[in-house]
């Protein structure tokens, strides 16, 4: 039997979970305050996973999760909350979370979300570096949009959103490169989050991409944004000998302009994604756009 932990002040949210868990003889182990999810982790039975949501009064969230990956590394900790803001995703892909989906959630979309932790051996989770956790990170990203472009739509104002690939001119994605991927993610998302606005969401994606949403940011203003990238990158090029022979593709769509919903708006944005993949030759790694919505192309 699997056995969940479920931080959550909420009784509505910890039995809706019991219920959609019952078909995977899992046990729930409910917590409403941080000493409670202490003990519960300090028993005698093995977790599997934590279900885990960052605003409770009176608690510090994150520190949580940093205590959880501090005395437990290798368990998978969902981040189910409603906090919607743009720093806690960053803070939740920072600290070490393997999920983050808000609420109100759907039921299907989170049930397979613990199917799939659930499933993990735990000995490849251990073995995650934290940046390899953080491109493991599976936003709930339609729902975060849905909430972004209502806001755009209320506030009548622009949003541009950025899908940013690095590549390399090969013929094929060898293991080797793939390790190399890694290591070059490590070396380039540090420098280009430094360039965004706090307003502004920018996360790791795929092995070789990351994806941004710039609420605010009209059409006619996305060169600001495609120029500071390819100043940075510019500027990895030089300092670093293993960037020397990479390049960086930056598309772009804009909210309401390239499509007036969500649907039409990441139609548009795989559309232009593939072209630009195509033209300039990239060989994409076996799993770029796995688990992601970008994944049905």
């Amino acid at each position: 039997m699997k056995h969940i932990a479920v931080l959550d002040n909420t009784f509505y949210i910890r039995n809706r979970i019991r219920e959609l868990t019952l078909h995977l003889n899992a046990e729930i182990l409910e917590a409403t305050n941080s000493k409670q999810l202490s003990n519960v982790l300090n028993s005698a039975k093995e977790i599997d996973l934590v279900i885990l949501e960052i605003n409770i009064p009176n608690e510090d969230g994150f520190g949580v999760l940093r205590e959880i990956r501090h005395a437990r590394g290798e368990i998978p900790i969902i981040i189910l909350t409603s906090e919607n803001k743009r720093s806690s995703f960053i803070r939740g892909i920072q600290e070490g979370a393997s999920d983050y989906i808000l609420k109100p959630f759907d039921d299907q979309f989170l049930t397979s979300r613990i199917v799939e932790h659930l499933d993990h051996k735990r000995a490849v989770i251990k073995m995650r570096k934290p940046t390899e956790q953080a491109q493991g990170l599976f936003v709930d990203f339609q729902n975060y949009l849905d909430k972004e472009l209502k806001k755009a739509i209320k506030g009548d104002y622009e949003v541009s959103l950025l899908v940013t690939m690095f590549f390399k001119p090969v013929s094929e994605v060898t293991t080797a490169i793939e390790k190399e991927y890694h290591r070059v993610s490590e070396i380039v998302y540090p420098q280009l989050q430094k360039v965004v606005f706090d307003t502004d969401i920018f996360m790791p994606y795929g092995s070789q991409s990351f994806i941004g949403v710039f609420p605010f940011c009209s059409k006619e203003n996305q060169h600001f944004i495609d120029d500071k990238f390819d100043r940075v990158f510019e500027d990895l090029q030089i300092e670093n000998p293993i960037m020397a022979s990479y390049g960086i593709l930056n598309t772009f769509v804009t909210f309401p302009i390239d499509g007036d919903n969500r649907d039409l708006i990441m139609k548009e944005l795989i559309r232009r994604l593939y072209k630009g993949i195509e033209a300039q030759k990239i060989i994409l790694t076996d799993n770029e756009f796995d688990n992601t919505p970008l994944s049905g192309t």
